[in-house]
């Protein structure tokens, strides 16, 4: 039985360097390392576990990977449909107040807001202050309802719905679907802790950076 290596890219905006890009959707995955996954696969299951959605991993993996886990850990094959229904509903009702409410204020702070279907991305690594720009960011959140989940990256600040699957148990049930009995899992951002808690023997984790 192959092992299982859970490969997730916390920050997507590094795949092309270790240099963050000024916007997020200029990242794209580095040949070296497209070349390297695929390579990796043959040897092992292989599963990219990302904040970004499926669809957008869809276009920027482009087969590299078989197992691609989006959204935090909450998008992809583990998902009920009810839950899913549930994050699309919850996060369509934060995406209302933002732009009812604190649109201008994010923008003149130069946050980006990204709607990724299931979870919520606000952007200011463009910002010319950034520490304005999340404290806007974090004000704005103590308003929504219900409250979100908040998970902090490089230059980002992720929303999901609050009980919502992260990337451990997302990590765990692809581990059951495939049958595995063990685990790599390589994380270098904030939003990987969900992995690195786990206390699991059958999987060993890396910390970059």
């Amino acid at each position: 039985m192959r092992p299982a290596c859970g490969n997730a890219i916390g920050s997507c905006g590094r795949w092309s360097s270790r240099r963050i890009v000024r916007n997020h959707q200029d990242a794209r995955l580095a040949r070296p390392i497209r070349e390297w996954l695929v390579e990796l696969g043959k040897r092992a299951f292989t599963a990219v576990i990302s904040g970004r959605s499926v669809a957008d991993l869809q276009i920027r993996i482009a087969g590299a990977v078989p197992h691609l886990i989006g959204n935090h850990g909450l998008e992809g094959l583990h998902a009920a449909p009810q839950v899913l229904r549930q994050a699309r509903e919850t996060c369509g009702a934060w995406k209302r107040q933002v732009e009812n409410g604190f649109s201008s204020e994010l923008a003149r702070a130069g946050v980006l807001v990204e709607d990724k279907t299931y979870s919520l991305a606000f952007h200011y690594r463009i910002a010319g202050r950034k520490r304005a720009a999340r404290e806007a960011v974090f004000m704005m959140l103590a308003e929504l309802h219900p409250l979100p989940r908040i998970l902090i990256g490089k230059d980002i600040v992720n929303v999901i719905p609050a009980g919502a699957p992260h990337k451990g148990v997302a990590l765990l049930e692809l581990m059951h679907q495939l049958n595995l009995r063990a685990a790599l899992y390589v994380g270098d951002d904030e939003t990987d802790e969900d992995v690195f808690s786990l206390s699991d023997a059958r999987i060993v984790t890396a910390r970059i950076g």
